[in-house]
């Protein structure tokens, strides 16, 4: 995880509860969610660019800044944040094999670089894998200048992280699915075996790249089990094909302990990445 700069002493009261600011961008809009250190509520927004302004990033800082600003951070007293880059802009290699003087290299085949664009690498260690992504450089300079420091990391990085923690040993595939783009991260045991995302237009769509994936890297469907969240419920047409061909097919929640009832079926819920350790179903 990435921070933007070394954070300023706080002198805040011990009765002023610190809040966070998490933010999940995406390229047709954003979600932002504020939790209170003091009450434990959570409170989600979410935001979308009109069709025409989709993949327009001044467009998407424009919008954010009408709904995130100075005035916003005094009300809602934020003193962390955090921001989730959720785009097709990154690509994985295993560490061994990485360097920092040729991340422009890994990344291109996946993303067209621009001169004024950032490339951030970040190591995720206990897969032995570095992934390289393009954040929104006018977007993280102005959360600098509105807040000093925070936090950023791409989608896919929390996706290995929590299915990582999920077993040690069953083949297993966690999909995350989103409006139109699902992310997959496939493990035997602690062994990262696959990660990317898709782009779909069809329930049809998003059940042919999973079994696709699934057939490639040569699990057994009868034994692994398939974990699904996001956009998605039983009765989506996806997760009936699925379940036709995967024995064990489930949610990744066993239970939600949020406020926020609508967090257990969308888009949402890698805001609470911190919070998955008591939400995760056991497989």
């Amino acid at each position: 995880m990435v921070t933007g700069q070394q954070p300023m002493e706080s002198k805040t009261s011990n009765n002023t509860p610190n809040n966070q600011l998490s933010i999940l961008i995406r390229q047709d809009g954003f979600s932002f969610l504020v939790e209170s250190s003091k009450t434990h509520k959570e409170d989600i927004h979410h935001f979308k660019l009109k069709p025409k302004e989709i993949n327009k990033v001044e467009a998407l800082l424009d919008l954010i800044k009408s709904e995130i600003n100075k005035d916003f951070i005094n009300e809602f007293n934020i003193k962390t944040a955090k921001i989730i880059y959720h785009h097709s802009l990154f690509t994985l290699a295993p560490s061994k094999y990485f360097s920092t003087d040729s991340a422009s290299d890994f990344i291109k085949y996946n993303a067209k670089i621009l001169p004024e664009d950032q490339l951030v690498s970040e190591e995720i260690k206990t897969v032995q894998a570095t992934i390289t992504y393009i954040p929104y450089t006018n977007i993280n300079n102005y959360f600098i200048d509105l807040l000093g420091s925070f936090q950023y990391q791409h989608h896919l990085e929390s996706l290995i992280k929590i299915n990582f923690e999920l077993d040690n040993e069953r083949e297993r595939v966690l999909v995350f699915v989103d409006q139109n783009v699902m992310s997959i991260s496939a493990f035997i045991g602690k062994k990262l075996i696959l990660a990317n995302s898709f782009q779909f237009n069809t329930e049809e769509d998003l059940a042919y790249y999973i079994l696709f994936c699934i057939q490639q890297i040569e699990f057994n469907r009868e034994n692994m089990i398939l974990l699904l969240f996001g956009c998605i419920k039983k009765t989506n047409l996806a997760y009936k094909y699925l379940f036709n061909y995967i024995k064990h097919v489930d949610f990744l929640f066993s239970f939600i302990d949020f406020n926020y009832p609508e967090v257990e079926l969308k888009s949402y819920q890698l805001l609470f990445e911190e919070n998955y350790a008591h939400s995760l179903r056991k497989i």
